[in-house]
């Protein structure tokens, strides 16, 4: 009978630890191989902005998407019910043309989703539906006169100062959200 040490198990722990670190590092490789081929041959969807990203609950509307491999998609996933998406109406690689429809009954506020394609799905992005109409922003106007119970669709840029007149009543509140 030959006797062995009683530390033998702990002379093969180290080999062990040295195979873990081994396999960590080829399985990291391994992953990062398959992003870098997957975004070289263009990869899911990238959605950067939507816009506008309000829509009008109980109305169809259109809505741009702009990103990156957009010219393939199949449908727009939404996480909870009351929008969808009627159809696709045009698409090229940097952007979608999408019409959205609003249900009468669809909950106000964010409704998140994503864009599907044959590659993956995009980003999560929001779209928030409101109980008023919207109107779009005048650029040129130094004044807007904006109807009470609207949505006005705009964008801030650098030092820009957009300017809204609403008319009502003496005692009545307004509301503004940015």
């Amino acid at each position: 009978m030959i006797p062995f040490p009683r530390s033998t198990s702990l002379r093969y722990s180290g080999i062990e630890e040295r195979m873990s670190g081994l396999l960590r590092i080829v399985l990291t490789f391994c992953f990062v191989a398959i992003v870098v081929c997957v975004q070289a041959v263009g990869g899911h969807p990238s959605l950067e902005i939507i816009s506008p990203s309000v829509g009008t609950r109980g109305e169809a509307f259109t809505v741009v998407a702009k990103g990156a491999s957009l010219n393939n998609i199949r449908s727009v996933v939404f996480y909870e019910p009351g929008v969808r998406c009627e159809r696709v109406e045009s698409a090229q690689d940097d952007q979608a043309t999408l019409r959205m429809i609003a249900d009468s009954q669809c909950s106000l506020g964010p409704h998140a989703f994503r864009l599907l394609s044959d590659d993956g799905f995009s980003e999560l992005r929001t779209l928030t539906i409101s109980p008023f109409p919207t109107v779009e922003e005048e650029k040129e106007a130094k004044t807007q006169l904006v109807d009470a119970n609207r949505t006005v669709l705009g964008t801030l840029e650098s030092d820009d100062v957009d300017t809204y007149q609403v008319r009502v009543k003496a005692g009545e509140r307004i509301s503004a959200e940015a």
